[in-house]
């Protein structure tokens, strides 16, 4: 039986802000990557791969990716809820790679 492949887009969430884990390099390139061919945008019309991509990206319901900033990276590190929205942190390579355990809790959450 064969997995399920994993997307960005399956990451969305109505009721949550989706903040995703990049750790090097190549995970960074391979997100921006996988959110371009899945029809995702930086803004309103620049193609994600067009960006250099930081450790920290936001996933939003509209179908765009964008940076965290100073007050995002304090929410990914420390949020529960923003905006009474509930915040989910994403490793992507864990992600990607199949493994169960791709949500960060909170308490290890770094950047």
């Amino acid at each position: 039986m064969s997995m399920k492949m994993r997307t960005v887009l399956n990451l969305l969430r109505n009721d949550e802000y989706v903040y995703v884990y990049l750790n090097g390099d190549n995970v960074k390139k391979r997100f921006l990557q996988d959110a371009e061919q899945e029809g995702f945008t930086v803004g309103k019309d620049t193609s994600p791969t067009e960006i250099k991509a930081d450790s920290i990206m936001v996933v939003r319901p509209d179908m765009t990716i964008c940076y965290a900033g100073y007050v995002g990276h304090l929410c990914y590190l420390h949020g529960k809820e923003n905006h009474y929205k509930k915040v989910v942190r994403i490793d992507y390579m864990k992600y990607i790679a199949g493994a169960k355990n791709y949500v960060i809790k909170r308490r290890d959450a770094v950047c």
